[in-house]
C-alpha cells in the first residue's frame, strides 16, 4: 500500500497523548495515527453499532469542550441525560 506524507497542527495535549499510547503499543506515532484514523473511518461506514459508538465518542468530546469553554447547562438538558453516562 502506497502512503502519503500529511502535515498537521495539533494541540501540544493531543500530541503528547498520541506520543504516549504510540509508545504504550510499541509502534511510532505515525503508525499509531493511522491506526486510529482507519478504525474512525472503519466505524463511519461499517455497522450500524459502530457509527453509534464512533457518534457517541465525538458527541462526547464535543461536549466536554463545549462545557470546559464555559458554556453552562444551567436549566438545560445534559449530554448525560440525552446519551447517558
Amino acid at each position: 500500500m502506497s502512503s502519503t506524507e500529511l502535515t498537521a497542527r495539533l494541540d501540544a495535549t493531543l500530541v503528547d497523548h498520541l506520543r504516549t499510547a504510540a509508545s504504550q503499543a510499541g509502534i511510532p506515532v505515525d503508525d499509531y495515527l493511522a491506526r486510529v484514523l482507519s478504525a474512525d473511518r472503519d466505524a463511519l461506514h461499517g455497522a450500524s453499532d459502530g457509527q453509534l459508538a464512533r457518534a457517541r465518542a465525538l458527541t462526547a468530546v464535543a461536549y466536554r469542550t463545549w462545557t470546559v469553554a464555559g458554556r453552562p447547562e444551567d436549566g438545560h438538558s445534559t449530554a448525560d441525560e440525552v446519551f447517558g453516562p
